[in-house]
């Protein structure tokens, strides 16, 4: 599968991300989207965020949409920064290959497949 900049750009350029209160405001409604790449940056660090949260003094586990949401708030009210490691698999040969221009692109952990350009933000 051929990713172009072009697709790839817009699927960045098309991120969003909207709150929506309620009249008191005492509840809000989140949703929106992200690219790849982003979102499985996002999904990394709620994930193990959630995984690190102590258990409710009853013994209980909560699920896991209340665990991200609580790492949510947790990660945005923490001083310490946020791990964001995402483990990217590219077979060198066909990314960089002439006859797609380099658009075959690369696999993150979780499966998204991203492109040239977030290929090259994360090498190091």
């Amino acid at each position: 599968m051929r990713i172009t900049a072009e697709t790839e750009y817009r699927s960045a350029r098309d991120r969003f991300l909207v709150l929506q209160p309620n009249v008191d405001e005492s509840w809000f409604r989140l949703w929106g989207g992200l690219d790849g790449y982003s979102g499985a940056i996002v999904d990394k660090v709620l994930s193990e965020t959630a995984d690190n949260l102590p258990d409710p003094p009853d013994g209980t586990k909560p699920d896991l949409s209340w665990r991200k949401a609580t790492a949510l708030v947790e990660t945005l009210t923490s001083d310490e920064p946020p791990p964001a490691q995402v483990t990217v698999i590219v077979d060198a040969h066909h990314a960089t290959a002439t006859a797609t221009d380099a658009e075959t692109g690369g696999g993150l952990e979780s499966g998204v497949r991203v492109g040239r350009q977030a290929l090259q933000a994360v090498v190091v």
